[in-house]
């Protein structure tokens, strides 16, 4: 079963928040890249609420060799949705717009984990923004490997009502 993560400390990143390093993430300008990690990573609760920048969380743990490269984002951005299924709330959704998929060419490599990141160029500033678990170790033997990203977006935020008393 695939499942979808928001890495904790990103969502200061959404709001403006002043952080040390790698800044706020501007859907209109930024680079947002897809990098795919092996299942060493062992993704766990700690590392969503501790992990910040590609270096050093996930580098050491990147597949590497062949043809593998991160492949960017064609147009990211980030939507309002009117969410009427279930709780009611309101969504604000991040995808690729007017692309479904992400595509990693002719892949002889094994991974666990798609990461989503800001791209600054550099790994030590370059903030994480979400990860994908596949659930289970994925291999390519030459093959492209293809997320299609669901309809609900790479991830989303959603507010809930909850009743304030009074």
């Amino acid at each position: 079963m695939t499942s979808q993560y928001a890495y904790g400390k990103a969502l200061m990143r959404l709001g403006g928040a002043n952080v040390a390093s790698g800044g706020t993430f501007d859907f209109d300008a930024n680079t947002f890249t897809v990098a795919l990690v092996a299942s060493t990573y062992a993704l766990d609760a700690a590392k969503l609420d501790a992990d910040e920048f590609v270096d050093p969380a996930i580098i050491t743990h990147e597949i590497t060799g062949g043809s593998y490269a991160r492949v960017n984002l064609a147009n990211p951005t980030w939507t309002y949705v009117d969410d009427t299924v279930g709780v009611p709330g309101n969504v604000a959704k991040f995808s690729d717009s007017g692309d479904a998929a992400t595509t990693f060419p002719t892949l002889t490599n094994s991974f666990r984990y798609a990461v989503v990141f800001k791209n600054t160029g550099n790994n030590a500033t370059s903030p994480l923004l979400s990860v994908v678990d596949f659930g289970s170790t994925q291999a390519s033997a030459g093959a492209n490997f293809v997320i299609s990203w669901p309809t609900t977006g790479i991830f989303r935020l959603k507010s809930v009502q909850t009743d304030l008393g009074g």
